[in-house]
């Protein structure tokens, strides 16, 4: 499978340096062939160094993964867990359903955009990475008490039930922009990510909002 934007990680600029080539290309490698089928020797011939040189600066294939996934969390993709979230949910003002789904439709779009790096993320979690888990722990902890506090935000203004955890009509929302990405990505790629996101939030309000 070809991931948006990956190509651009096949030119590298001659003042590169040896190191952040082969970050660059162990990305495109990891992200287009997985971990087992990457080879510290291919991804010394995509960064055009000896392989050598790939386990002096990191010592072996899983290092390498954990230095790439680090990479990816601080540089390429910071905004994974950011959601502007005041504007979703302002406390203070009317909550318009339109721009919460346009905010989420942009959310969207970039996870469907970086999902090579979010492939990497996952692969180096798989060989408990202590300090993947702990980043990934930490922003996703940070993110859902954000989302905890603007659901009972939306349940006081009674437009959502009260009568609901907020943790579960947040698994549930997560669920279906998964199945959403699964679809678009796997089976259609085709796919109307606007139309179908605010043909599933009017069901979706339908199950956990207040119904007059």
């Amino acid at each position: 499978m070809q991931y948006p934007g990956f190509e651009g990680l096949m030119m590298y600029e001659k003042n590169n340096n040896s190191s952040e080539r082969i970050i660059n290309a162990a990305i495109y490698e990891f992200a287009i062939n997985g971990y087992v089928k990457s080879t510290t020797k291919g991804i010394a011939t995509r960064a055009r160094v000896s392989e050598a040189l790939v386990f002096k600066y990191f010592g072996n294939k899983q290092k390498l993964l954990g230095k790439v996934s680090m990479e990816i969390m601080s540089q390429r993709i910071p905004d994974l867990f950011k959601y502007r979230l005041e504007e979703m949910v302002p406390e203070n003002d009317d909550f318009d359903l339109q721009i919460f789904i346009r905010i989420v439709s942009e959310k969207f779009n970039y996870i469907a955009e970086n999902l090579g790096y979010i492939k990497i993320v996952f692969l180096d979690l798989s060989f408990n990475a202590e300090d993947t888990i702990q980043n990934v722990k930490s922003m996703l902890s940070k993110f859902l008490g954000q989302m905890d506090v603007k659901i009972v935000i939306l349940q006081k203004k009674g437009i959502m039930r009260d009568d609901l955890e907020p943790r579960s009509i947040i698994r549930s929302f997560i669920g279906m922009l998964h199945v959403l990405l699964m679809e678009k990505n796997l089976l259609d790629p085709s796919l109307d990510i606007d139309k179908a996101l605010a043909a599933h939030m009017n069901i979706f309000m339908k199950g956990v909002g207040v119904n007059d």
